[in-house]
């Protein structure tokens, strides 16, 4: 797509390419089941060694500043009119990101305390924590 300048695409490649995925997925969890925990762990490998081999191109290949620049020199490059309002806009991103996560946890800790007696928090547990973060990250997402 990218070297044909000439392609236009329809909106239908895209269901075709989300219908194909999902078909291999299932196809592969449950043909393939015994050798999943190897696919996950080449995987895991793979981004592992992606993350190093672009963190390290980056570092090489990237301009020098002194540590002054880089730690106390802001810019609103954004144009929002304030250095503040530029730096608490950039951070919304990891902000919710990070916000979905500790919520679920924090709403399983809360929900385990109110049972009675450890036995029964423990035995709680397999079915609570799942269940918290499924609906706090489909609240988030709504």
């Amino acid at each position: 797509m990218l070297n044909y300048p000439s392609y236009v695409f329809e909106r239908w490649h895209g269901t075709l390419l989300t219908i194909a995925i999902v078909v291999f997925s299932i196809l592969f969890n449950t043909l393939f089941a015994r050798q999943l925990p190897f696919v996950e762990n080449a995987v895991l490998v793979l981004h592992i060694l992606g993350f190093f081999a672009i963190l390290i191109t980056l570092w090489v290949t990237s301009e020098r500043n002194p540590a002054h620049v880089v730690f106390f020199e802001f810019t609103d490059g954004g144009n929002w009119g304030s250095i503040g309002l530029s730096c608490l806009i950039g951070m919304l991103s990891p902000v919710f990101s990070f916000i979905g996560k500790h919520i679920s946890i924090s709403d399983c800790h809360s929900q385990l305390m109110t049972l009675q007696g450890p036995t029964r928090q423990y035995t709680c547990v397999g079915r609570l924590a799942p269940h918290t973060i499924w609906w706090n990250s489909d609240l988030a997402t709504s």
